[in-house]
């Protein structure tokens, strides 16, 4: 399987013109959206079938040009989203397919149209005798139809003499071709040359590309036929493994052209999923100022009728199965997991225009799913950056990064996100690796360094066991989480020219799956981010972040925890969250009447702090603690402390507290319900399928003074799924803490009156 992304060469321009972008929508993007369209499109296109289950409706005839194509193009379709959606009517071996398979099978197609989309359904079928056989035949066929000029026309078998090639066709037969390659049945390189410097010469001055010699103008849907055929093409031309950027013009004005002209309102379903080709295949999240696949998406939804399907004209077809066929493409494909996201710097950030791309490749070959990748500016806000789950950095000179960049890249590892930086060039790349060691150190406020990782380090043993280990590899830490993973190995040389021999892509799956936290795998719309939403507050809360120990205390591992349980309970409890930072050793239960206290490592407290800590919760003040990361020696020193605080026979208690607590349940104003958590796949290993919640609460004086949760809530806040965190999910963890937070909050008012 590919994640249609072949090449992706100079796209800074592009990039450049999206320093800001942001989609404003009503009702935001997302992936439950999306999933409910994409499962009534395919209701509505398994009920379109004929009786002979096929799809043959305006092109029936046999003998008609295009026979074959409406089918070739359903299945291609519903085979896509059988890879994307469980949805067993969509797997290969599906009865709902068996007769629209076999018709493909035995298809001799007339026309270009109907032999590339026929190569492209097949391209998904396993890799057998019945399926690989028809596909060779197919690329000969497209090959041999190729005209004087270089180009496509209609037919599979033309008349030289009367054929006129067209930039659609043209377009088409490169496609096909691809996916025959995808399959394991390549084409001589000098056809991809041919065909690329068809491209090249098609490409016009103000940097588009229109359908045929007789209409001139320039347009969307062709200039992104054009850039994605060079795209296509020069995966198979160039592989050169080179340290300083590539300057392509056709590419750089077919992209300004994208950027300047996008508008998914302009595009029929056709060009649309046209235009979702060359997003895919350059890695580009963003054309202009604009995030394609959100617009191109939303739009998508806003047009599909009651019964799922999509209606608009294309190829003179008025039958919806076509329509819906491009619909059901673009919004699949757009939605699959992003392996990594690579960050675009000024200065040789993309010199190796191939290696994520080969990366990703290998990536769903290997998984059996498919796996996008994307580029994205550095000047962003960095929650674009968390549709993956680490950021790559390659290059071979200091990336020179600005404070504010620097700042976006501290906020990334606050907010749960991984940093993979990748030195190229060998020794001539020297900059880069002690650059990237200043800066990754510094994001830390230097509380951290980098050290050797060993293949038994969970972030190279999560995926499976690496031979060869560079020795070379190193991390930086919180304590709990790997913030950063550096080489100076050439990486990125491995994967640009596809040599799997090396260790280069086992090691990135590992980080992959170390940072993904072994969890089922998130599509692209399954971001960690929380936007922020201000609106009219129902209630302030204060809330204390205490400072505890000595100056290599560990108290603050996740600091963007906070930040984004201030933005839920914005968003989703009408609550304004206030937070300052106050030492245990000032707390005073008159001023902080509430408190969160957490850690990693022992927590050893001097004298003045365990008093402070005594006095606050006997005078009714309320905390919530955790163990950031499931820490057990912060978690057993903590406890102890408590023991300490409060021996058997004080009048206190601590105790398991029960799920229906109101703590918990969520059962007040503006409260989520809460039946049920879900704890990480790490946890579970230890303590089964449990879904309540494992909390402690400390009565004195017949008060709750404590909730105490000895399973990560913390890193669970921020956003970060590393594997190692043992505690709840993510989505628990952020309805769990929002409910304790509004009941301790009620119950401090209520105290302090």
């Amino acid at each position: 399987m590919r994640p249609f992304a072949p090449v992706s060469l100079v796209i800074t321009l592009l990039l450049g013109l999206g320093l800001h972008a942001q989609v404003s929508a009503q009702q935001p993007l997302t992936d439950d959206r999306v999933t409910a369209a994409l499962t009534r499109g395919v209701d509505a296109l398994l009920k379109s079938r004929t009786p002979a289950g096929t799809w043959e409706h305006e092109y029936a005839d046999p003998a008609s040009q295009h026979h074959g194509g409406e089918t070739s193009l359903a299945l291609y379709a519903l085979l896509h989203v059988g890879e994307n959606l469980p949805d067993k009517r969509l797997k290969p071996g599906a009865e709902e397919l068996q007769r629209a398979i076999a018709f493909v099978r035995e298809l001799k197609p007339k026309s270009v149209y109907a032999a590339s989309l026929q190569a492209n359904a097949l391209a998904l079928l396993p890799r057998k005798p019945e399926n690989t056989k028809p596909l060779e035949q197919t690329r000969r066929a497209l090959a041999g139809a190729m005209l004087p000029d270089n180009g496509f026309g209609y037919d599979i078998a033309p008349n030289v003499r009367f054929a006129n090639s067209d930039n659609s066709n043209s377009q088409y037969a490169a496609l096909g071709l691809w996916a025959a390659y995808d399959a394991g049945i390549g084409s001589p390189v000098q056809m991809w040359k041919t065909i690329e410097d068809y491209w090249r010469k098609m490409a016009q001055p103000d940097g588009g590309w229109y359908y045929r010699g007789d209409r001139v103008q320039t347009n969307l849907a062709m200039t992104a036929a054009g850039v994605q055929c060079i795209l296509i093409a020069t995966e198979h031309t160039d592989r050169a493994l080179r340290l300083e950027m590539r300057n392509d013009k056709q590419l750089i004005d077919g992209m300004r052209y994208l950027g300047e002209k996008w508008a998914p309102e302009k595009l029929d379903l056709y060009g649309l999923y046209g235009v979702e080709r060359v997003g895919l295949l350059s890695g580009a999240k963003f054309f202009g100022r604009r995030n394609w696949y959100v617009e191109g998406a939303e739009h998508l939804l806003t047009m599909q009728l009651p019964e799922g399907h999509w209606r608009t004209k294309i190829w003179d077809v008025t039958q919806p199965h076509v329509s819906t066929s491009f619909a059901l493409l673009f919004l699949a494909r757009g939605r699959n997991p992003v392996l990594f996201n690579k960050l675009q710097y000024d200065g040789p950030w993309h010199a190796r225009t191939r290696d994520l791309a080969g990366l990703a490749e290998w990536m769903s070959n290997q998984y059996e799913r498919p796996f996008n990748w994307q580029t994205v500016s550095s000047d962003v806000h960095p929650d674009e950056w968390l549709d993956a789950p680490a950021l790559l950095i390659t290059g071979s000179q200091d990336p020179k990064f600005t404070p504010q960049q620097q700042a976006a890249l501290r906020s990334y590892v606050n907010a749960g996100g991984l940093v993979f930086s990748v030195q190229i060039g060998g020794s001539k790349g020297k900059a880069f690796g002690d650059a990237i060691r200043s800066y990754a150190t510094a994001i830390t406020g230097n509380k951290a360094e980098f050290r050797k990782l060993g293949a038994d380090a969970p972030v190279l043993s999560s995926y499976g066991k690496i031979k060869n280990l560079p020795a070379n590899i190193e991390g930086l830490s919180n304590g709990v989480r790997e913030l950063w993973i550096h080489t100076d190995e050439d990486l990125s040389a491995a994967w640009q020219t596809n040599n799997t021999a090396t260790p280069a892509f086992d090691i990135a799956a590992n980080i992959y799956f170390y940072a993904c936290g072994r969890e089922e795998l998130r599509t692209k719309l399954a971001s960690t981010a929380v936007p922020n939403a201000p609106g009219k507050a129902a209630r302030t809360i204060s809330l204390a972040r205490i400072k505890w120990g000595g100056e290599t205390a560990n108290w603050d591992a996740e600091p963007g925890a906070f930040g984004r349980l201030g933005r839920l309970l914005e968003n989703k409890s009408r609550s304004n969250l206030v937070t300052e930072t106050v030492s245990l050793a000032a707390l005073d239960v008159k001023t902080n009447r509430l408190a969160w206290l957490n850690g990693v490592g022992k927590m050893e407290l001097g004298a003045e702090e365990e008093k402070r800590l005594k006095a606050f919760f006997d005078g009714g003040g309320l905390m919530i603690a955790d163990a950031v990361g499931g820490d057990r020696e912060f978690a057993t020193s903590f406890e102890a402390l408590i023991e300490k605080l409060y021996p058997k026979g004080s009048k206190a208690k601590f105790e398991l507290l029960d799920q229906a607590h109101s703590a918990f349940s969520g059962t007040f104003e503006d409260g989520e319900p809460l039946t049920s958590v879900k704890y990480r796949a790490l946890t579970r290993q230890t303590i089964g399928d449990v879904t309540t919640p494992k909390c402690w609460g400390l009565t004195v004086n017949n008060r709750l003074v404590l909730v105490w949760s000895p399973h990560d809530l913390s890193s669970g806040l921020a956003g970060a799924r590393a594997w190692g965190i043992s505690g709840y999910t993510i989505e628990s963890a952020d309805v769990l803490s929002r409910n304790m937070m509004l009941y301790c909050h009620a119950l401090a008012v209520t105290r302090g009156r």
